[in-house]
């Protein structure tokens, strides 16, 4: 059905009227979701009255919101030519320049509609988005602070404020904001999500594990809310329930080669040795140069007895991180048990080179203990 109108030939007057009955008309099937309809009487309006600003301004929010965002801008910028100081139009271009990556353009947005209305708390909200976006921490909170003041009912303001404390490493304020956030509604996974990871990073890991699984709970496919649980429940040493999480982790998420990897050692500690194995596979699947799973595989391999095999692993891991005492130290103790004594002292040799200070440690393993004797050894 074609809904679009006539444009009446009329007076000023009765073409300014028309204008604004087109645009309430515009409103209306733009809150009923008929985003086709409005745009088309939408436009109607601006044609009939190019003045009308407001009808840019929705006509331009309508366009976002169906990401048409180059069409969006060009509408926004008509309506700020014909109304430089109007505070709306500058927000939405915000916005729109936002939504495309635009950032610093999209800052300059908000700041003009700030300049206008410094009382626009979802302005300051949004300012702070961009300067996180940004990596202007301190700017951001100095944004959110301002929000806050003006609405501190707003409970995206202060999850905002608790990200941005985290990132700068502040995890005893982003407590705090993320309580207040929590207080305003409770049963938000994003702010039970934040507590949890504002917790670990100050290693109280029961309180994270507490919002990990309330945030798992309150979206059970949360892949990041599994896997942190799983990394939290492991440096406690309780690896039955790591290997639960990781294990959901998974099951949410197949690609990710460090969560296979994770699972795998939570499934090695418990004895599950043969399911471990598999773990890592899929991790080295997914990332066939992850040294760490090589390793960890050589591990595996090793308490099931397959030296050879474990040998083979600790190679691959050590052909990709040659540095790393801790590979070499692997390889060097399955060649001392099977009595290649030159191979482990190339190995030892070569870890004690990278990181003399690992000689008393490696005092501490009985098959290195002779061949720290060894001429090649004895001066590092």
């Amino acid at each position: 059905m074609d809904i679009s109108l006539p444009v009446p030939s009329g007076t000023t007057g009765d073409r300014d009227r028309e204008a604004l009955q087109l645009l309430e008309a515009g409103r209306e099937r733009y809150a009923a979701g008929d985003l086709d309809g409005a745009a088309v009487v939408l436009e109607q309006a601006t044609r009939l009255d190019p003045d009308l600003c407001e009808a840019w301004i929705v006509l331009g929010s309508l366009r976002s919101m169906r990401r048409e965002f180059e069409e969006a801008t060009r509408v926004l910028h008509e309506a700020i030519e014909r109304r430089p100081g109007d505070v709306r139009a500058w927000f939405e271009l915000g916005r729109v320049l936002d939504a495309q990556g635009e950032l610093e353009q999209a800052a300059d947005a908000y700041r003009r509609a700030l300049v206008l209305d410094d009382g626009l708390a979802e302005g300051w909200n949004n300012l702070g988005n961009v300067h996180v976006q940004l990596g202007h921490h301190e700017r951001a909170i100095d944004c959110y602070r301002r929000a806050m003041a003006l609405r501190q009912d707003r409970f995206e303001i202060w999850l905002n404020l608790g990200n941005a404390q985290v990132a700068l490493g502040r995890s005893t304020e982003a407590v705090e904001a993320y309580e207040r956030a929590l207080a305003l509604s409770p049963d938000a996974p994003d702010g039970w999500y934040g507590l949890a990871y504002a917790h670990a990073c100050l290693g109280d890991l029961d309180r994270a594990i507490v919002g990990y699984r309330r945030a798992a709970d309150l979206i059970p496919d949360d892949y990041e809310a599994w896997y942190n649980l799983g990394h939290a429940y492991s440096d406690l040493g309780h690896d039955g329930a790591s290997a639960d999480a990781y294990r959901r982790a998974v099951e949410r998420r197949a690609d990710d080669h460090e969560a296979w990897n994770n699972l795998g050692n939570a499934l090695l500690r418990v004895g599950t040795r043969d399911e471990a194995l598999d773990c890592y596979r899929r991790a080295l699947e997914l990332k066939p140069d992850y040294d760490v799973s090589w390793n960890n595989l050589g591990n595996a391999l090793e308490e099931l007895g397959r030296l050879d095999d474990a040998t083979e692993a600790y190679g691959r891991a050590v052909g990709l991180r040659p540095r790393r005492p801790t590979y070499r130290i692997n390889r060097a103790s399955v060649f001392a048990r099977a009595g290649r004594t030159e191979e482990a002292i190339e190995d030892l040799a070569d870890a004690l080179f990278v990181a003399p200070e690992i000689r008393g440690l490696l005092s501490g393993f009985p098959e290195f203990v002779p061949l720290l004797r060894h001429p090649r050894l004895r001066g590092h």
